[in-house]
């Protein structure tokens, strides 16, 4: 869990100079959270992760708990990604410089510039590279989003999936479990049924990781950054792409912007970050068409 933010200039440095290249008085992440994302980062890394075996009592009757081994999860080499919008935008697109970050109604605007700036600092372009995109670009993203200053770790939530093959049932299985904080969970899970081709795209099957980026804001200008993957085996059959009846994991991870980061620090960000809005990060974060990325801003 993250602590309270450090007054020592000293260590800011590090984070800002060698993770996020931008040195000045900015409040790091203490030590231990910054070793913790180290080592999750190297796990990640590997291609297998071999999941531990978890209590599962989803579709038992009442006292009766099942042990079971919920999956062995193959991570896949390459990454689709969907960025999407959820909840109120506040924003004033005229707004630029450092308005984007002192003024909290603009903050959903300073998330995106801060999710262009750690997408390009690692080549992570969806749109752009398509099937060719790569989960060593993906992993240096996500590092960088996790490890940015504004940012606080709200929750993180790995949840079990079974999987038989069939698309509605996969659109059911993580709606019932993707964890929404606009109430749009079946608007996640659509997003994540977007990035299954019907017929072959080009890419290789097996299994591929799906991520999906998704940016919450509500009418008090609190805004929530949520960044979850599923790792699905693919194969065809006739022509049709299917998904494999199997076994996997929803990872989740649920960041909240610290306003005051921002605030305090407007100038420098807008120095150092590039400027972008929401409706353009939506869709360059996106493998495919973008065109349901953003919903009705008050839905």
């Amino acid at each position: 869990m993250l602590s309270s933010l450090p007054r020592n200039n000293n260590s800011i440095a590090v984070v800002l100079g060698a993770v996020w290249g931008i040195e000045n008085s900015l409040p790091q992440r203490q030590g231990p959270v910054l070793f913790f994302i180290f080592c999750s980062e190297i796990l990640f890394g590997l291609h297998i992760l071999v999941l531990a075996i978890l209590c599962s009592v989803r579709d038992c009757e009442a006292g009766d708990v099942r042990w079971e081994l919920v999956a062995v999860v193959v991570k896949g080499d390459i990454v689709t990604s969907k960025a999407i919008f959820t909840g109120i935008d506040n924003s004033d697109p005229k707004a630029e410089g450092a308005e984007i970050f002192r003024n909290s109604r603009n903050h959903v605007k300073a998330i995106a510039s801060v999710l262009k700036f750690s997408a390009d600092e690692n080549n992570f372009k969806p749109k752009e590279h398509g099937v060719k995109e790569t989960s060593e670009a993906y992993r240096g993203f996500n590092t960088k989003v996790n490890t940015f200053p504004g940012l606080t770790l709200k929750e993180r939530n790995d949840e079990p999936l079974r999987f038989t093959g069939d698309r509605e049932q996969f659109k059911e299985e993580v709606t019932a479990y993707y964890k929404s904080l606009a109430g749009k969970s079946n608007v996640a899970a659509a997003a994540f049924v977007d990035q299954i081709p019907k017929s072959s795209d080009g890419g290789p099957l097996g299994t591929r990781e799906l991520v999906l980026v998704s940016i919450y804001s509500d009418e008090r200008n609190t805004v929530v950054l949520d960044i979850s993957t599923i790792n699905v085996r693919l194969s065809e059959r006739d022509g049709a792409i299917e998904v494999d009846p199997q076994n996997t994991v929803l990872d989740q991870i649920i960041l909240s912007v610290n306003q005051n980061v921002l605030v305090a620090n407007a100038e420098t960000l807008a120095s150092k970050l590039p400027s972008i809005d929401v409706k353009t990060l939506l869709d360059e974060l996106s493998t495919n068409d973008s065109s349901s990325n953003e919903l009705d801003p008050r839905a």
